[in-house]
């Protein structure tokens, strides 16, 4: 999803189709409760086990990793609205502005939950 959005600039007809398959992939991981990801610098891990590809190391994990972040959560129930905050965080560029991932997760959580749509 974070290298559709940046090729296709966030929106288009195929992240659209994107969205609808990570929606059932979403629902399908979720629907006995909640998963946890432990992120390492290499990628991600579910009770030990990587989950992201073993040949490529993902930029943007790495930030989060390096950010400080070492596990991610998503809820039973989580909304796609909620994955496509996550998603749109993850695919901007980190020299466009000066805060790290984490602040930026931090405030796109904080506006939503104020009823804001800004990123």
């Amino acid at each position: 999803m974070v290298r559709g959005i940046r090729l296709y600039e966030g929106h288009g007809d195929l992240l659209e189709r994107l969205y609808v398959e990570l929606e059932k992939k979403l629902r399908l991981a979720t629907d006995e409760g909640d998963v946890t990801l432990r992120v390492a610098s290499f990628g991600l891990l579910h009770h030990g086990t990587l989950v992201t590809p073993e040949n490529k190391r993902l930029p943007y994990l790495f930030r989060l990793f390096c950010d400080g972040l070492r596990e991610l959560t998503i809820t039973h129930g989580a909304s796609l609205a909620d994955v496509k905050a996550l998603t749109e965080v993850l695919a901007q560029d980190p020299r466009a502005g000066e805060d790290d991932l984490v602040t930026l997760l931090w405030k796109r959580a904080s506006s939503r939950a104020c009823g804001s749509s800004a990123t």
